[in-house]
């Protein structure tokens, strides 16, 4: 999930994400200092997320 900002990045999102069983990764400068969910990965380009969801496959 991408967020831009701080004031878009909605945790509770990212949990009804985590409850589809998907790979879910906090993407974009919105997130930065957000507590998210343990099993939630921050990334912060698009390297770092093509990693995490091939690893996940």
């Amino acid at each position: 999930m991408w967020s831009q900002a701080r004031a878009t990045g909605s945790v509770t999102a990212l949990r009804a994400a985590r409850t589809a069983y998907a790979t879910v990764l906090a993407a974009g400068p919105g997130w930065t200092g957000t507590r998210l969910p343990a099993d939630v990965v921050h990334v912060t380009d698009l390297r770092q997320a093509l990693a995490r969801v091939t690893a996940a496959r």
